[in-house]
């Protein structure tokens, strides 16, 4: 046999054998296993608990001839639009107490459309809007029960239409809010 075929012969042998080695190489992966224990964990928490503290209160007014607003911030402040008058009285934010685990982080949801307070006597109707939450956040915030509790408080803006539309009477009405872990 002359030198150049015996190259060529072996050249082919050797080709053959690292394309068989590549071939097992990665074929070979599909036949391996491995298996190893993993672990799963769960921890039970505390119950998530709210209460509500103080009712969401507007406090007494006169509409006068056109009505506006009466807001009240999650700060305790009050002021109105348009002619109401504000009159004396007790008025605050709502505020509720939240228990549950320590140092957790718990979102809140407020009414995302608007509340109905109604006139028992007359059925005359007023409508609660604009919620907001204390530090500004507003419809959805998160609040960290700091050692497993935590105060939110809850403003609103209340529109108030004449007397006529709301004639003297106590308005009253329930919304809901939603706190859970995150």
């Amino acid at each position: 046999m002359s030198d150049n075929l015996r190259v060529m012969r072996s050249g082919k042998i050797g080709l053959t054998v690292i394309v068989l080695a590549v071939i097992n190489l990665t074929t070979g992966g599909l036949y391996a296993q491995s298996s190893v224990e993993a672990t799963a964990i769960a921890e039970v928490v505390d119950v998530l608990k709210a209460s509500e503290v103080h009712s969401l209160n507007f406090g007494k007014f006169t509409p006068e001839e056109q009505g506006g607003e009466i807001i009240i911030t999650p700060d305790g402040v009050r002021r109105s639009n348009g002619t109401v008058s504000l009159s004396g009285g007790i008025f605050n934010p709502a505020s509720f107490q939240l228990f549950g685990q320590p140092d957790a982080p718990v979102s809140i949801l407020l009414p995302q459309s608007t509340v109905v307070l109604t006139n028992s006597i007359t059925g005359k109707q007023m409508e609660v809007y604009d919620w907001t939450i204390g530090g500004g956040i507003s419809l959805m915030g998160t609040v960290v029960l700091t050692k497993g509790s935590a105060i939110m408080n809850i403003g609103a803006t209340l529109k108030v239409g004449t007397i006529s539309d709301n004639p003297v009477g106590q308005y009253s009405g329930s919304y809901i809010i939603i706190f859970s872990y995150n």
